[in-house]
């Protein structure tokens, strides 16, 4: 089931539309929008858009928009999630674009100058796609509470099928700008983060996080790990942040690899969801996940001697 929703404001959806195949958002389409609504369905042009509004998933969390400040809503509301099912900035289309290999050309710059940066799209279906990239830029450390993120810049790119183009992005450091306690527009000199947009999908955070953090040459997913995480996507989970779950006794995972190991993958067996508390667990390597045991826990020397006495509890 495709549902259609024709409304110039964001709804509270019903799980019917929420769990449908696909959603179309053609706000107030005009005298022409059914025909470009059914171009859409039929696949005769590529759905290129992306949410300028955000959906709350229930009253409870309004006003929801994506540049909040922190601690604003926090995780929650009430025994509710603050997790919205539909985000600012996010949109799909018939083709999947993986984003890798983010990096700014000079770390270090003036207010005076320019943020330049490259990114290296993939599309991984066979259907081609304009991808819009966006760059979200958040201050770190501010003398004011400033929002989380701001979104400063976009660029759409036509990527073929099966394509990888790397994308040129600039962004002038005067943009980065936030009012002071004297009520002045200024850049403050501090750390700032180029952010990859909120539609990476969980195999991406998950795969960023084993090659920037723990230094790994790639993810290998089980079958049931990546079966959890089709499901968690299409649940609208997806734009969670993730966790790894693995041995304490490595940067690996794999107990007895010391140091700073290299040429090992990180091995996801299964992927859990914490939805409470806001993030996404992938469970690595032989790792145990009740914790307090030991390698040999006491329990397993417990047992009845030959006239029926217990043995071995102390």
């Amino acid at each position: 089931m495709v549902v259609v929703v024709i409304a110039s404001k964001p709804h509270v959806l019903p799980p019917s539309a929420v769990n449908a195949a696909a959603i179309i958002w053609a706000a107030n389409p005009g005298m022409r929008g059914g025909t470009a609504i059914a171009e859409l369905v039929l696949g005769r042009i590529e759905p290129s858009g992306r949410l300028p509004i955000s959906f709350a998933e229930h009253v409870g969390q309004l006003p929801v928009f994506y540049n909040q400040l922190p601690g604003q809503h926090g995780t929650r509301y009430a025994d509710l999630t603050q997790r919205v099912p539909f985000a600012f900035g996010e949109g799909l289309s018939y083709t999947t674009v993986e984003y890798a290999d983010l990096q700014v050309v000079e770390p270090v710059l003036g207010a005076e100058d320019t943020v330049r940066a490259h990114v290296t799209l993939h599309n991984t279906g066979d259907r081609p796609s304009r991808e819009t990239v966006q760059v979200y830029v958040r201050d770190t450390v501010t003398s004011v509470t400033w929002a989380t993120k701001e979104l400063k810049t976009y660029r759409q790119v036509d990527v073929a099928p099966g394509e990888r183009v790397v994308v040129d992005l600039t962004l002038p450091v005067a943009d980065c700008t936030l009012v002071d306690a004297n009520g002045r527009r200024i850049v403050e000199p501090g750390k700032f983060e180029l952010l990859y947009p909120d539609h990476a999908s969980l195999r991406e955070k998950i795969e960023t996080v084993a090659a920037k953090v723990y230094g790994a040459d790639g993810v290998d997913y089980d079958l049931t790990a990546s079966r959890q995480l089709d499901r968690y996507e299409r649940n609208g989970f997806g734009n969670l942040p993730v966790c790894i779950a693995k041995t304490h006794l490595s940067i690996s995972s794999d107990a007895s690899l010391k140091g700073a190991p290299t040429g090992w993958r990180l091995p996801v067996r299964e992927v859990r969801a914490s939805v409470g508390a806001g993030f996404i667990y992938p469970i690595c390597g032989d790792m145990r996940t009740m914790p307090g045991l030991g390698a040999n826990p006491a329990a397993r020397r417990i047992d009845l001697d030959a006239d029926g006495n217990i043995v071995n509890l102390s």
